[in-house]
């Protein structure tokens, strides 16, 4: 998934720096002689709690790049109530006031987290892209076709996405692990062409490459790697607008109620009809890591 995706990119980019540096899965023990730690994604406090304590206890100093979004609109879409499970914010929260630091995507990320962890130590660190390679003759349909690049589970939202394509009538394919087989099986009962997921990545950039555009309507994740690369190929894009990383891509995308199909519809078409923009040069994992070394120093 994304959270190791990033881990690896941070580590090599700070080996590459001079710092010696490993990246370990959640719930590994900390080896000896670690002088400094950092945790991706604080919205996991079932793993990074219990870590978060352990380094505290260790006196090892850490930072988080939390990932963090609130999910109230989340909630209210699927009619619920409350925390989406009991004592879910308040970790997360703890989680935060633990850290030495909360090392931030953007500075609309920065403001949320401050909401859990007021005026707690923190830093705009960035967020970074490794250009991808392409395969430009990937096996994609011939004609006009919209594309969701997501784990297929609810929490992304393609359902609504499909019911956008259908009324606009658009064919939309999904990419990505059925982490949902039920609301996948829905997906496909509904009209939408769920491929699973592509173990080579290349093909994956190539069907990016060729989409009239790249829906991805989720309750939070602006910065999601697929709206990246999707904006590395000059793919319009449709987002939604429940999260707070606006800036990163600013009006290169099309923002919508992710709640709303119609919304998303109109999105959607928004994008098609707009200039394509190519963006190849995204922020380097190499700015990312030098600006995380400034802060921590």
């Amino acid at each position: 998934g994304g959270d190791t995706h990033v881990a690896h990119h941070f580590t090599d980019a700070l080996n590459a720096l001079g710092v010696d540096t490993i990246d370990l899965p959640a719930g590994a023990p900390i080896p000896e002689g670690i002088e400094y730690a950092h945790i991706w994604a604080a919205c996991s406090p079932d793993w990074g709690l219990p870590l978060a304590l352990q380094l505290r206890n260790k006196n090892i100093p850490f930072t988080i790049s939390p990932e963090w979004y609130p999910r109230d609109a989340r909630q209210a879409f699927y009619g619920r109530v409350g925390d989406i499970t009991p004592g879910y914010t308040p970790s997360v929260a703890m989680m935060m006031q633990l850290s030495t630091g909360l090392a931030c995507a953007t500075m609309g990320e920065l403001r949320e987290c401050w909401k859990l962890a007021p005026r707690h130590p923190g830093f705009v660190m960035g967020a970074a892209f490794a250009p991808p390679e392409i395969n430009h003759k990937a096996e994609t349909p011939n004609g006009i076709y919209a594309l969701c690049v997501a784990r297929i589970e609810e929490h992304k939202n393609q359902f609504t996405a499909l019911m956008a394509c259908n009324w606009l009538g658009l064919p939309f394919y999904c990419i990505g692990s059925e982490a949902n087989y039920d609301y996948a099986n829905r997906l496909r009962a509904c009209g939408a062409y769920v491929l699973g997921r592509m173990e080579n990545h290349a093909d994956v950039m190539g069907w990016i490459e060729y989409a009239v555009v790249h829906v991805l309507p989720s309750f939070g994740e602006i910065v999601a790697i697929a709206n990246q690369e999707a904006a590395y190929c000059g793919t319009p894009m449709a987002i939604g607008n429940t999260c707070h990383d606006w800036e990163y891509f600013g009006d290169r995308a099309s923002y919508c109620d992710p709640a709303d199909w119609r919304d998303v519809a109109n999105a959607i078409s928004e994008a098609i009809d707009s200039d394509p923009r190519p963006w190849p040069d995204q922020p380097t994992w190499e700015s990312v890591a030098k600006r995380w070394l400034e802060w921590t120093r």
